[in-house]
């Protein structure tokens, strides 16, 4: 099976030969940013149903991705946005180096530098695998497997089903990170990230600085009420 599409198609073809024959070859190729960069390279295939995303799925593991930054350059800029923001999770995960570059790069990405591109979908493919391959079937202790990938996605997730999917996964995910870092700052976990060259500046803080470069909602206080 050969998925050539956004997460979407690659999730349904990956489910489609993952089932076929009680599972056959699978090439993706990714033709998102967001693709590009999460769903393609980590073998969790799968569709959603009514009360929720993603619960009909299983891991099935790619022979071949091939990635050509090239089919961004007919990307609109909102799914763009939708990629810039698993990367930055990534930079917020493994390094704090590809955070920082995500958001220099932001400029370049949405102008559709191609080199730019190719750069820095690498780096984070890396970061990704990386994560993966120590754990492929998300069976690690919390916290010290690919359940990290999660990221953002607990509140993202509802977010996106409650907007109806008005919010794009990525835009959900962007505000899941805000109330990660709400979250973490509360319980005292980020004094490694506060120390910045600008001095001490909070993990909330420098989060939605860098959502805003890279063009994404920060407004995580508009989706929340009391009720």
């Amino acid at each position: 099976v050969v998925a050539l599409g956004g997460g979407v198609i690659g999730d349904l073809a990956g489910l489609a030969a993952a089932l076929f024959m009680r599972g056959i070859a699978l090439m993706q190729c990714p033709t998102s940013l967001l693709a590009q960069v999460d769903a393609s390279v980590g073998g969790k295939v799968g569709i959603d149903l009514p009360v929720g995303k993603n619960l009909l799925g299983t891991f099935h593991f790619p022979t071949v991705v091939l990635i050509d930054p090239e089919v961004i350059q007919t990307l609109p800029e909102r799914e763009l946005g939708c990629g810039l923001a698993e990367m930055l999770k990534h930079g917020a995960l493994f390094s704090r180096e590809h955070f920082n570059q995500v958001v220099a790069a932001a400029d370049d990405i949405y102008a559709r530098n191609t080199d730019v591109l190719a750069r820095m979908v690498a780096a984070s493919v890396g970061l990704k695998a990386a994560c993966v391959s120590r754990d492929p079937r998300e069976q690690g202790e919390a916290g010290k497997g690919r359940v990290v990938l999660n990221l953002g996605h607990t509140l993202g997730h509802a977010l996106e089903q409650m907007s109806g999917f008005e919010l794009r996964h990525g835009e959900a995910v962007a505000l899941g990170l805000v109330a990660a870092a709400r979250l973490s700052e509360r319980r005292e976990l980020t004094k490694d990230w506060a120390k910045t060259e600008e001095g001490e500046v909070g993990l909330e803080q420098q989060m939605r600085a860098a959502l805003t470069a890279l063009r994404l909602p920060t407004d995580l206080d508009a989706w929340l009420t009391d009720e």
